[in-house]
């Protein structure tokens, strides 16, 4: 596997982007029923590891968009899946609702609406105001 900080490698290739798409296709390697092989232990390790590199990698990167936040937060939620499986499926309902959240801000930004919330605590005037 290639080294996540060459520097002969332009410096777009340290993006959440980057790292998402190589996060991604390294899920899809890992899916296939062909890397569970026992003939393809030491490629599937290799693999894992990668992986993991590049999940520790992005939380260092700042998101420059909607998508990349979107990546950061499937990363995070894929992770925590894998972990913690269905015994704390509401961090994974919590991290689906902070997606929704981060795409409809994200519209309501491009259409030039305000995006103030409508209800909670930051909706309500401080007191004496």
């Amino acid at each position: 596997m290639t080294s996540l900080t060459s520097h002969s490698e332009p410096e777009q290739q340290n993006s959440v982007s980057s790292f998402g798409l190589r996060w991604a296709a390294l899920r899809g390697m890992l899916d296939s029923p062909l890397i569970n092989a026992d003939d393809q232990r030491s490629l599937r390790d290799e693999l894992l590891r990668e992986l993991k590199s590049i999940e520790r990698a992005v939380g260092g990167l700042a998101a420059r968009n909607e998508f990349e936040v979107a990546a950061k937060i499937e990363i995070i939620r894929q992770s925590i899946s894998d972990t913690v499986g269905k015994d704390n499926v509401w961090l994974i309902d919590l991290l689906d609702s902070i997606g929704q959240d981060v795409n409809l801000l994200s519209k309501r930004y491009r259409a030039g609406t305000p995006s103030a919330p409508t209800s909670g605590p930051a909706a309500r005037p401080a007191p004496g105001a």
